[in-house]
């Protein structure tokens, strides 16, 4: 095996210890390391790394082969209460599974390292909830900063969508009867403007009741 020096293993992968640097103290190399499985960063032998003697930072329990479990009883994570550990284990990263309560009732089963990091608050609820309530945020902005007794003016200047094969709002073309189809929504309410053979009279319709209805506007 090729050796290797000290300072080129500076940014690369050892026994799944990342090294960010190097450096040489009482006789001894000493790698700069990145856990991986906690993520802390600190100064460790560069030969114990090397020969695959140390497998975390001193967070690693070696004998049970899984990570020293913390006591979370009765703490709270977002929505969720860490009720008591289980005997199960996250097979990714060894953290202890455990059984919590979310604040809407569900019961569910979530690792230590998962709420402790943050990275699960609930038992999906929450998620839920930001989005109904972002829905129903953006809907009573449209009402309350764009709608005039029910018509929505923002819709009234949008760009005409790219499917629309007259390129004009409210006039699109029937396969089924082989007319084009004129239209409007006012108020609220949708109006009916007719089938026409040619295009160019169901645009001059819709444009006659866009200046009848929508001309307060």
């Amino acid at each position: 095996m090729a050796y290797i020096r000290a300072k080129d293993r500076i940014g690369t992968m050892v026994n799944g210890f990342y090294i960010q640097d190097i450096k040489r103290e009482n006789n001894k190399t000493f790698a700069y390391i990145k856990c991986p499985y906690c993520k802390k960063q600190k100064w460790t032998r560069l030969d114990s790394v090397a020969a695959g003697k140390v497998v975390s930072c001193g967070c690693y329990n070696e004998e049970n082969n899984h990570k020293k479990p913390v006591d979370i009883k009765d703490m709270v994570f977002g929505y969720l209460k860490a009720l008591e550990p289980t005997k199960e284990r996250n097979k990714n990263n060894g953290s202890v599974i455990w059984k919590c309560k979310c604040k809407c009732g569900n019961v569910v089963f979530i690792s230590a390292a998962d709420l402790l990091e943050k990275r699960v608050q609930s038992c999906g609820c929450f998620a839920a909830e930001v989005h109904s309530k972002s829905g129903k945020n953006a809907g009573k902005s449209v009402v309350e900063n764009f709608c005039v007794e029910g018509t929505n003016i923002k819709n009234l200047t949008a760009k005409v969508p790219k499917n629309n094969t007259s390129g004009v709002k409210g006039v699109h073309w029937d396969e089924s009867r082989k007319k084009w189809v004129a239209q409007i929504e006012f108020k609220g309410k949708h109006y009916y403007l007719g089938r026409y053979s040619k295009k160019e009279e169901a645009i001059s319709i819709r444009k006659l009741a866009e200046k009848n209805y929508l001309k307060i506007f």
